[in-house]
């Protein structure tokens, strides 16, 4: 897959003295591990359903540069997959292909977002009566990587099938078409956003599936249905919905199954949700 950008360099610390060589094979293993095996698979298909008719298209685009310097991503304005939403049929028409697909994710390559932009069928304010709401909902029932009581997995890793829903975390913000073809956000040939995961400022909100304590890094919970975005006063044209990897979350999955053989070989995570507009 293509490079993007200026690698995230990421240090692994180790407590000083322990020097032991169980500790250097285990370092080692994981570095090897972050680097080699991270990955996803494009054969998770992802639904859309708009019970109140307000989505008109969504399209999915690949991130072209991550601008670490000025905290910003590009992506290009070409989508790579479509779905539209078919007044004559009351269905939702999808081009092929149509799931989230991230790069490999690994020590110090951990930044792919994917963009999901939504665009509704006109130009709506929410009101409380009728709020603007982006839901996703996935099929897995609980946490990847969650440990049974004796720290183990309490589900088997594959080759292919694991739920990216564990790993995924949901960057979201709404525009009016104004704001959305401003010089800030559209580009000749690109979208570009900020890089909300370091800029508190940029206004999106983040949502994830699994949740872990912000200080501690400690697993909390897991919710199948996740609320991306929601407004009961905005006006809003385009919702534009960053996905990428939840830091928290794929690392303590990967930690949790790092004695497994299957390790061995690529294992690749499966795009497990559908979106609710």
């Amino acid at each position: 897959m293509r490079k993007v950008g200026k690698n995230l360099n990421v240090k692994m610390v180790a407590a000083i003295g322990l020097c032991s060589f169980s500790l250097v094979a285990v370092v080692v293993s994981t570095v090897a591990w972050f680097t080699a095996f991270r990955a996803k698979k494009n054969d998770g298909e992802m639904k859309i359903y708009t019970p109140d008719k307000i989505f008109k298209k969504l399209t999915i685009h690949e991130v072209t540069d991550i601008d670490y310097a000025n905290v910003t991503y590009d992506f290009n304005k070409t989508p790579i997959a479509t779905a539209t939403y078919n007044e004559d049929t009351n269905n939702v028409d999808y081009s092929e292909n149509f799931t989230i697909e991230m790069d490999t994710y690994d020590d110090l390559e951990q930044n792919h977002p994917v963009l999901m932009l939504i665009e509704l069928n006109d130009t709506i304010t929410a009101t409380a009566q009728d709020p603007i709401t982006v839901y996703a909902y996935c099929s897995n029932e609980e946490y990847f990587g969650l440990p049974d009581e004796n720290g183990n997995p309490k589900k088997p890793i594959q080759e292919t099938g694991n739920p990216l829903s564990s790993v995924v975390a949901f960057y979201s913000h709404a525009y009016t078409t104004n704001e959305f073809n401003s010089s800030t956000i559209t580009k000749e040939t690109t979208y570009r956003f900020p890089m909300a995961e370091f800029d508190s400022t940029s206004g999106f909100n983040r949502a994830t599936f699994a949740t872990f304590d912000d200080t501690t890094m400690e697993y909390v919970s897991f919710d199948q249905h996740k609320r991306l975005w929601y407004s009961e006063t905005a006006t809003v044209n385009y919702i534009a919905v960053i996905c990428d990897y939840y830091r928290p979350a794929i690392e303590f999955v990967y930690s949790t199954y790092l004695s497994e053989e299957v390790l061995e070989d690529t294992i690749y995570f499966t795009c497990d949700w559908s979106m609710v507009i």
